[in-house]
């Protein structure tokens, strides 16, 4: 694992900074999923919480759920978010009101 993976784990630059640049109706969904009972999302394919979304389960965060081809008119992502996902995810947020006092 490179120096960079060890930051983003530890709420690095990357993950702030992309979570910081969602609109709060993107941000919405995942505060949501995290003050809820579900865990899971669903979001255009290739939106930004879909882009997100990738990058929290690339440090075990979220994992992609299936979703059957003919369900939607559009093609959506569907995210869950993993135990450790609900533990850290919030101290991500906390941590990008720190820095970014103003967008939120």
């Amino acid at each position: 694992m490179g120096k960079s993976d060890e930051d983003d784990k530890s709420f690095g630059p990357r993950l702030v900074a992309t979570y910081s640049a969602l609109s709060d109706a993107d941000k919405s969904v995942l505060i949501a999923a995290v003050q809820g009972a579900a865990s899971q999302m669903m979001t255009p394919k290739g939106s930004p919480n879909d882009v997100f979304w990738r990058m929290l389960s690339e440090v075990g965060w979220t994992e992609e759920v299936e979703v059957p081809e003919d369900s939607f008119p559009i093609e959506v992502a569907s995210w869950r978010l993993t135990e450790l996902g609900r533990i850290s995810v919030p101290i991500l947020i906390k941590k990008s009101e720190e820095l970014n006092p103003t967008k939120h």
